[in-house]
């Protein structure tokens, strides 16, 4: 008795009806995981371009009047549309020369003419993500960058 059981479970079934049915059902969370993964990257990548086009609107403003801090604020507010408590707004300035190095103050540089003036701008933004990726990414940010002479 126990060899005709074997046997009969080691052959190959000759019923195949509902496999069809069981492979969708083993598949579907893979590609719904894969489905929603993807979801959440695009939804970070754009908040990412979205920090970049602020910094950049920043910097435009920044081109017609450096030292308002307020106006950058409020230039890269307007083109996020998100409060200021949402973005970390980080305006640097520095000075370099023609040939790439910077002084300590404005002054000559080494060649003897005026270093220029440089502005950075560094957004740094919230994103959550849709999938909690075993704690590791539930929440973390995203940066947006833009660096441009204005004088």
């Amino acid at each position: 008795m126990p060899r005709t059981l074997l046997r009969s479970l080691l052959r190959r079934p000759l019923d195949n009806r509902g496999t069809a049915a069981i492979e969708f059902a083993l598949l579907t969370p893979i590609l719904m995981l894969l489905l929603v993964a993807s979801a959440d990257f695009g939804m970070m990548f754009r908040e990412k371009m979205q920090a970049e086009k602020a910094a950049r609107a920043g910097l435009q403003y920044a081109i017609y009047d450096p030292q308002d801090n307020a106006g950058i604020a409020t230039a890269i507010t307007s083109a996020t549309g998100l409060p200021v408590g949402q973005l970390t707004i980080t305006v640097t300035r520095f000075y370099e020369c023609a040939n790439g190095t910077q002084p300590a103050a404005p002054g000559f540089c080494a060649a003897g003419d005026w270093p220029g003036t440089y502005v950075r701008i560094t957004i740094t933004k919230p994103f959550t993500a849709l999938l909690t990726w075993g704690g590791l990414t539930e929440r973390f940010s995203v940066t947006g960058s833009a660096e441009g002479r204005v004088q």
